[in-house]
């Protein structure tokens, strides 16, 4: 490098031995340390060498690189590896030389992700920087679910974790697990213990049940902690339920959108959706670590995924992927997670077997695939789980039969799957239940209706099934048009709902006690509505005493009859109250393709940018 400074040498002599050149004037002017020695009149400080035994090779070097940049008005700052920066700022801490400090610590927040963010907050407080350091517990805040398991969590400062325990930016699925981890942060050292009182001053207990709060007390009884439960109410963590769109058909992939779900709610309290055009209710994401946008691609031309949430990341697998040599859609077996909180997508290790029209689940700390369609069109009854920690597919225990275009739901730790089309041609109205503990299926009731391409769910205490189809023709589907539930103390199927359009492999989502299911992929209408089903009045209902069972099942039978009798809806109609424990239909506006997929997540609302 050819520099426009001359002035007189002064080498720097490494602990290893290493020697590096610098002009003596611009490092006597640039480092407080050497001004300090030169001031002392310490004899070396007058040589033409000064040996530095606690600097490094790459730590002399960084800092030699910074003065000939210095002495050339090079101001840029070349990205750096997290090693070399670490180093670099090693020097320029242990030499002072402040401008180096100030230029290099930009380059930090780079470099902050899953498995270096705790070496990365550690760098900006030897540096001082306050306002990184708090960039960087937020952070930590945003992703606590995630990192809340990991021992560098248990490493953090008091001040650290009264950062966390105070921040609304803190991503916990509940407040009881952010009381547990305050417990295990004091447990790993007894110097720790004085500061009990004061960061379980910071967690709020008026989020908790009560059930969850005499867990707590029970739990610091255990550990001989004394501590009183704050009744004051406290604000709930900053975080709010999105909806992702996956929107598109073949040829026409563009990936997902975000839409807040009280974005959805507010549109509800107007009756339709047809006043908010969901073009433009899409949210704009932002954060320090994204770009805007409105939609996010997917990592490949992919069609027939499935999708769910884990560990607020989203998790796509299987279906079909554009070959550009064949320029045809190929069965897949691959799966991408997206970060969130960075914005990236990651290839995760592929499925044993490429699958598509399978059920796509999130349970026991791990991803399941169920069933499905596989090569050559043949289906499987083969089920795998994925474990994200190791990234890692395993084969588990069959589904009884092979289906394709099944459906299915979480409750309460185990899994349900439904209906689906047969390698024989038939339509399948079997109910199976999963239990990962064991590893076993068991069978449940079946559905009072075989189908396929349906809409499964859990809320309450009941299994809701609704729509699909129960055959199959040379264009067309033979619909659906009701819905089932299933009452668990009963042990029995029930007719609840009547169906104002069809709902054939409908994207759809669980808000509370109503069901939303989307005009999807298989809707060849080209109507865009949503149907709501507002299931609030059958999950109320909690006794098992046979005579109100058999009450319950009249009335079930008798809304069923009536909704049949209804005559058909008009489109972008307005809903009387009077038909609220019925199927609401309203129409919406989406430019660019149907809905391939829905699901919902809780993010921190500091991703949003609000822009209705």
């Amino acid at each position: 490098m050819e520099c426009c400074y001359v002035s007189k040498t002064l080498v720097l002599v490494s602990g290893t031995g290493g020697r590096f050149k610098v002009d003596r004037d611009l490092f006597h002017r640039i480092s407080d340390y050497y001004q300090a020695r030169v001031k002392s009149g310490m004899k070396d400080a007058h040589h033409t060498e000064l040996t530095l035994d606690l600097l490094s090779d790459r730590c002399l070097a960084e800092v030699e690189e910074f003065m000939l940049k210095m002495q050339c008005n090079n101001k840029e700052i070349e990205e750096q590896s997290l090693e070399n920066l670490e180093e670099a700022m090693h020097g320029a801490l242990y030499l002072q030389v402040g401008d180096m400090i100030h230029q290099y610590i930009s380059l930090l927040e780079k470099h902050i992700t899953d498995s270096t963010w705790i070496r990365v907050l550690n760098i900006a407080k030897k540096c001082g920087a306050d306002t990184l350091i708090a960039k960087f517990l937020d952070f930590v805040c945003e992703n606590f679910t995630r990192f809340v398991q990991t021992s560098d969590m248990l490493t953090l400062s008091p001040n650290d974790l009264l950062h966390l325990l105070k921040s609304d930016l803190l991503d916990a699925d509940s407040e009881i697990d952010v009381f547990k981890f305050v417990i295990k942060w004091i447990s790993m050292e007894e110097s720790r213990r004085p500061l009990a009182e004061k960061l379980l001053a910071e967690v709020r207990f008026s989020l908790m049940t009560t059930g969850e709060k005499q867990e707590c007390s029970a739990m610091l009884s255990e550990m001989n902690l004394s501590h009183c439960q704050h009744e004051r109410i406290a604000k709930a963590r900053d975080t709010t339920e999105v909806m992702l769109i996956f929107k598109g058909l073949h040829g026409k992939i563009d990936g997902f959108h975000f839409r807040p779900i009280e974005h959805l709610e507010a549109s509800e309290r107007d009756t339709t959706w047809r006043d908010y055009p969901m073009d433009d209710v899409v949210v704009e994401v932002t954060s320090d670590k994204l770009d805007r946008y409105k939609a996010v691609d997917l990592p490949m031309k992919w069609c027939d995924y499935e999708v769910c949430i884990a560990d607020r990341c989203l998790y796509v697998a299987g279906g079909s992927e554009f070959s550009f040599r064949s320029i045809l859609y190929q069965l897949t077996s691959k799966v991408y997670v997206f970060s969130f909180a960075q914005s990236l997508w990651k290839q995760c290790s592929s499925m044993h077997l490429p699958r598509k029209s399978f059920y796509f689940c999130s349970m026991a700390e791990g991803l399941f695939a169920v069933s499905g369609k596989t090569k050559f069109n043949k289906l499987t009854s083969t089920v795998e789980r994925y474990k994200p920690m190791v990234d890692e597919w395993q084969t588990v225990t069959p589904l009884p039969v092979a289906v394709c275009g099944p459906a299915g739901c979480v409750r309460k730790g185990r899994m349900y799957v439904s209906g689906g089309h047969t390698s024989s041609g038939d339509v399948s109205d079997s109910v199976w239940q999963f239990d990962p503990t064991c590893n076993t299926w068991s069978s449940v009731t079946p559905l009072l209706r075989a189908r396929f391409n349906h809409t499964m769910a859990s809320a309450g205490d009941k299994l809701i099934v609704v729509g699909g189809a129960n055959a199959v023709r040379t264009f067309s589907f033979d619909h659906l048009m009701d819905g089932e539930m299933y009452d668990f103390e009963a042990d029995q199927w029930s007719d609840f709902i009547k169906l104002e359009k069809p709902a054939c492999s409908s994207p759809s989502i669980l808000i509370g006690s109503s069901l939303y299911l989307f005009a999807g992929v298989m809707d060849l209408s080209g109507e865009s509505l949503v149907q709501k089903i507002n299931m609030s009045k059958y999950l109320n209902e909690k006794s098992s005493d046979e005579s109100v069972v058999m009450e319950r099942k009249k009335t079930l039978n008798e809304n069923f009859e009536k909704c049949t009798a209804m005559e058909e809806v008009e489109e972008k109609r307005t809903i009387s109250p009077d038909r609220k424990d019925y199927c609401e239909v309203s129409s919406f506006r989406f430019d660019g393709g149907c809905f391939r997929n829905m699901c919902v997540t809780k993010l921190p609302k500091k991703l949003f940018l609000q822009s209705l």
